[in-house]
């Protein structure tokens, strides 16, 4: 469902002859009802997605914090709008506030491990990163960060995000990393001490996930009946042989894996 953050059309006036808002609670109240509506009037409605209410008004889906602060300061919200206690359902008017600006800074050198360890605190053994105080992103004691499409987990912290694995390694060392983190089993959400190691980038790609292809291997292709096995080596394409099964070319592969990669081989 589309966000509409600023409706310059909508109108309080037009906004009232179908909801009442009570800032105390936070709660919407619908005061009106068309042929089609399935809400009671009288009684808390709308539909929650990602946590968020959202509100129809004149057939369009409103955000219902962002109507809230429309209808107590006047005006549409020119910035994102949080919620301090966490629950994207708590509208009253006490809990909703500004994001706060960015500060643009380089991430690295900003946040020190003296201030990291005052809001998150972080077990080694699980690789998890908690709050120790209440925040819009959760509760205190709640797991702090969400995850992307690519695996990885990020954790916001004094309005700018960074990467759990870089955060747990500044909490346990006491400073960033020189290169890049590697996770080594090669679970980017496993984020123990013992499953981190510094590594450069060629290092860090050798042992990311990658699909195996049509052969079902890694670094193995077909062309015709004959199996080939290709490698990667700092940006260059080797070839390790051509075979007869799809198997031997495989481990051909692995073998040239670990000549070129070392400790960051993964045989897929």
């Amino acid at each position: 469902m589309p966000e509409i953050r600023n409706p310059a059309w909508l109108t309080r006036q037009r906004i009232v002859l179908e909801w009442d808002y009570d800032p105390e609670t936070g709660v919407f109240t619908r005061v009106s009802a068309g042929g089609n509506r399935v809400d009671r009037i009288g009684a808390s409605a709308g539909v929650i997605q990602r946590g968020y209410r959202y509100l129809a008004v004149a057939g369009t889906h409103v955000l219902a914090h962002r109507m809230a602060w429309f209808l107590v300061n006047g005006k549409w919200p020119k910035r994102w709008v949080v919620h301090l206690n966490g629950d994207r359902d708590d509208n009253r008017i006490a809990n909703l506030a500004y994001k706060e600006k960015p500060k643009y800074e380089t991430p690295d050198k900003r946040l020190t491990q003296e201030r990291l360890r005052e809001v998150l605190a972080y077990d080694p053994a699980t690789g998890i990163l908690t709050w120790k105080v209440g925040t819009s992103r959760g509760r205190v004691g709640a797991q702090a960060g969400v995850t992307t499409k690519l695996g990885y987990r990020y954790v916001a912290v004094d309005a700018r995000k960074y990467l759990a694995h870089r955060l747990a390694w500044l909490h346990y060392h006491g400073k960033w990393p020189d290169k890049e983190l590697d996770h080594i089993n090669g679970n980017r959400d496993d984020n123990r001490i013992a499953n981190l190691r510094e590594a450069n980038k060629y290092q860090n790609a050798h042992n990311s996930p990658r699909a195996v292809g049509a052969t079902g291997y890694r670094g193995v292709r077909q062309k015709g009946r004959r199996f080939q096995a290709i490698i990667t080596a700092r940006n260059r394409r080797i070839s390790l042989g051509w075979f007869a099964t799809a198997e031997e070319a495989h481990a051909a592969y692995v073998e040239g894996a670990r000549k070129h990669h070392g400790e960051f081989v993964n045989g897929g």
